[in-house]
Formats: structure tokens, sequence, C-alpha cells
């Protein structure tokens, strides 16, 4: 075992996570995260910086104890439930909605307000599986053919396709969101009310339902 597998289970065990739920944060599978922790390959540079940010100071990368990320280059982001989802629009900070939630590291430069979603049920099937998780960031305007998040009447999130279909008389943009699942209905904008959270801008596979 070396350093960099000493520093995985380190960091693994500090977030008290089971090797499948460990290497769901990093879009790795179980058998990804026993290689890394045995020596028989490496994590990606990203994915160990990601844990230097998670592990909050607790252990630092072997080689480089000294290092500082680069600022934005790898965020925290809270994981919210579907309802939370629903009150975006409402708040300027998505961990406002509740403390002590669960993050997960994104690369990139995303808003502030950036968040993530694990999805359920089959609408989105096969291309988004009951467990994934998508990243949203409700800073980007939608284009055709983006999959969205958006909240109904009752304030609760759905995740679908984004398909515009122009303006009413009112001269508000009505829009249609897509299932992938061709068993479930597509909503309408102009038929109920609908309204865009934000665009989704990754996807972290679960590799298999427990």
């Amino acid at each position: 075992m070396d350093e960099i597998s000493r520093f995985v289970i380190q960091v693994r065990k500090l977030l008290n996570l089971n090797q499948e739920d460990f290497g769901e944060r990093f879009g790795a599978s179980k058998q990804n995260v026993s290689g890394w922790e045995n020596g028989r390959h490496q994590p990606p540079i990203k994915a160990l910086i990601a844990m230097h940010n998670m592990a909050r100071g607790k252990a630092q990368i072997p080689g480089l104890e000294n290092f500082v990320p680069v600022e934005n280059e790898v965020q925290m982001i809270p994981v919210i439930d579907y309802v939370q989802a629903g009150m975006m629009t409402e708040v300027a900070d998505p961990y406002s909605l509740g403390d002590g939630m669960e993050t997960i590291p994104v690369e990139g430069r995303f808003s502030g307000r950036t968040f993530a979603l694990k999805i359920r049920g089959e609408s989105m099937f096969p291309e988004f599986k009951e467990g994934d998780v998508v990243v949203i960031d409700p800073s980007i305007t939608p284009r055709p053919g983006d999959f969205v998040v958006a909240k109904n009447s009752t304030n609760e999130a759905t995740f679908k396709k984004y398909r515009p279909r122009g303006m009413n008389d009112q001269f508000q943009m009505v829009f249609e969101l897509h299932p992938i699942n061709q068993d479930f209905p597509v909503m309408r904008s102009d038929i109920e009310q609908l309204e865009i959270i934000g665009v989704m801008v990754e996807h972290h596979r679960k590799f298999r339902q427990k």
C-alpha cells in the first residue's frame, strides 16, 4: 500500500463512507475505489484535489502537503431534495435551505447557487438512472435540448429535457418538458404552471443500485 492509497482510505474514513458511496462522488465504481486503496492504480489528480477539499485540512495529498487548490477549480456543492429544489428561485443560497447537507465535489466555475439532485423515478431512463446525481446551475439560461430542473404549482421540482415552443399572446415563452422514457407524459407550460429553476451542467452516473 503506497501513500496515495493511505490518503484515499483516510479521506473515505473521515467521511464515514463505504467504497461504493465514496466512488459515487467522483463518478467512480466501487471497483475503482478498491483499486485506489490497494495501490493498483491512482485516482485522477482532480479527484485527489476534491478529496483534499472534502477532508477540510484533516488529510493532505502525499508529496503536496502545502498544496492550495486553485480557487473554484473544484467546488463543494449541496445535494438537495426535490422539494428544496422547488424553493430555489426564492433563495439566494442553496445552503440556506437546510443545515448539515450532503455535499459533492464538482469541477469548473459555476455560480454560488449551484446545487445537485439525486435522480428519482424512471422518467429519464435509460440516460439517467435512479440514484444518478445531476448538477444544476440556476444562473444559466436554457437552450433547446438542455436538461433542466423546473418547479410546478405545488413547488416541487421535476427533471426533464427542455424544448421551447415560441411566445404566447402575453409574450411569454411557452416550453415543453420532455421525458426520455416514453411511458411518461410531456409537460407544457401553457397547460400547467411551470418555472425553470436551472440547467444541468454535470451528470454523475451511479454504476449500480444497492
